[in-house]
């Protein structure tokens, strides 16, 4: 059976539709994260003003993060990941290091400097993840990966060159 132009018309306007409400819920969800993101870092530099210990913070900030997740293991309301001990110490420990002493780096550089410094460090992840993976896990990354990490470059680069852009006490966050 074929279609007419109208019945076309309409499934074509349906479909752009969905794609139109995936693409603000997209959206929204990534305004929200953006939203929540900035509220956790304001919040760590009022706590860091109040106590000025950024590596206890940051450390308590974990723990609390485990205080959650434990009793959901234990009551059976979330599954507890299914590895080994030698597994999970040879992949998950450096991976757990890495972030942890990131997440700890990244608390420092909210009580060394200013929050934007800190934000426009932040900016510069997708550079510094894209380095790790080529100099720890051999992972090259193609051309296209790499010329999209050029306008982040940029960015941080002039946001950077801004009066009183660069404040070097936040740049510990690298």
């Amino acid at each position: 059976v074929q279609e007419t132009r109208p019945q076309l018309a309409v499934r074509l306007l349906q479909r752009l539709a969905g794609a139109f409400r995936r693409l603000a819920g997209a959206f929204h969800a990534t305004l929200l994260s953006t939203c929540c993101n900035a509220f956790f870092n304001v919040l760590n530099k009022e706590a860091l003003n109040r106590w000025p210990y950024p590596w206890a913070v940051a450390w308590l900030q974990l723990v609390a993060g485990v205080a959650i997740v434990i009793p959901l293991w234990a009551s059976g309301l979330r599954a507890p990941p299914k590895a080994d001990l030698q597994f999970v110490a040879r992949t998950f420990g450096p991976i757990g290091a890495l972030h942890a002493g990131g997440h700890g780096a990244q608390v420092v550089s909210f009580g060394a400097g200013s929050v934007f410094m800190a934000h426009v460090v932040k900016a510069l992840e997708p550079i510094v993840g894209t380095i790790i993976g080529y100099l720890f896990l051999g992972s090259k990354p193609s051309l296209m990966t790499n010329l999209s990490l050029v306008p982040i470059g940029c960015g941080v680069g002039y946001a950077a060159s801004k009066p009183g852009g660069v404040d070097f006490g936040g740049l510990t966050s690298l």
